[in-house]
């Protein structure tokens, strides 16, 4: 099994690189130097602070970067697969940000989600949709 911190590297190098994003790019947006941004991709040790910046100029959280790496711990191959990684953490970004809001009403969601990683295969992540209820009361879907 690949090391967590290597795992957790390879998300920040996919996410960055599915944005267009050169490693000099994320080091004038984070204040983070390319060399230590570098090793971070290899899988070197970070701090929380130099993830939550760097989570934050990927458009998500540090939350999602630590999930997505439990759930590539067990799904290496997913990080094959860029527009697949984006789908699954943008997906994930949006539940996280809508169960901070609203946590009764997006459990069973996530439950849905979980079960739809683990029991029916990766092909199915990015038909996923969840419903969240905006502040106007009117559902969406994402």
């Amino acid at each position: 099994m690949m090391p967590r911190k290597i795992i957790t590297g390879k998300i920040i190098r996919h996410l960055r690189s599915a944005r267009g994003l050169g490693i000099r790019d994320l080091e004038k947006m984070t204040g983070i130097n390319r060399g230590n941004l570098s090793k971070i991709e290899r899988g070197s040790g970070f701090g929380p602070v130099q993830l939550g910046r760097i989570a934050g100029h990927l458009q998500t959280t540090p939350a999602v970067i630590c999930i997505l790496t439990e759930i590539l711990a067990d799904r290496p191959e997913m990080l094959e697969d860029d527009s697949e990684l984006c789908t699954l953490c943008a997906n994930l970004t949006r539940l996280l940000n809508a169960y901070m809001v609203s946590p009764q009403a997006m459990q069973q969601q996530i439950d849905e989600l979980l079960d739809s990683l683990f029991t029916e295969g990766r092909h199915q992540i990015s038909d996923f949709r969840f419903q969240i209820s905006d502040p106007g009361s009117q559902m969406s879907d994402i």
